[in-house]
């Protein structure tokens, strides 16, 4: 599946927030 850069940005970005508000310990 392809995604425009834009998408694939906001993407990406919403999933390392994701990360970092389900384990805030690991980063900080």
């Amino acid at each position: 599946v392809t995604h425009p850069s834009t998408n694939h940005a906001q993407y990406c970005y919403a999933s390392v927030i994701g990360r970092v508000q389900a384990d805030p310990a690991r980063y900080g």
